[in-house]
């Protein structure tokens, strides 16, 4: 992997984060939960840390160089939208293991890992923030699917 890529990454989320401002109604105010996922997620998919493929194959899929880093953005992904969800979750771990097993979750998450193998990473920073938008709002629809599968096994458990 890239020995620089964390630092360069970090320094280009905060760019990407000053850019973003301007579309927010007030100056001052945060980024959503969801925008935060986007942009690491974008981060990551465009400068691509882990630069060499593996010659391995699960399922029948190869894993190159863009599934390993689209891979790799989906995990940190997924880890920080559970650390903001860390309230909401906490007593629904049970649950969330179902979810994680689910077969939904799992065609889910091989749909969003092909889209995001596919992308062009010299297009994902463009200043029209297309994927950014487009991943912020996955991420957003995203925490909607979770809650309404914890709300729906909460109702099959009572």
């Amino acid at each position: 992997y890239e020995e620089d890529a964390a630092c360069t990454m970090n320094i280009s989320y905060w760019v990407l984060y000053d850019d973003l401002k301007g579309f927010m109604k007030d100056p001052n105010s945060r980024i959503n939960c969801f925008k935060v996922i986007a942009g690491v997620q974008n981060i990551i998919l465009y400068y691509q840390p882990f630069n060499s493929p593996i010659s391995q194959k699960s399922k029948d899929i190869d894993f190159g160089i863009n599934r390993i880093n689209a891979d790799f953005a989906w995990s940190v992904s997924l880890q920080i939208f559970f650390s903001f969800h860390d309230e909401d979750f906490k007593n629904y771990q049970t649950i969330l293991n179902q979810f994680i097993e689910s077969p939904d979750y799992l065609e889910l998450k091989e749909f969003h890992l092909t889209w995001c193998e596919k992308l062009d990473n010299q297009d994902i920073l463009k200043p029209n923030f297309t994927y950014y938008f487009i991943l912020a709002q996955f991420w957003q629809t995203f925490s909607l699917y979770v809650k309404e599968f914890i709300n729906s096994r909460k109702i099959l458990m009572n």
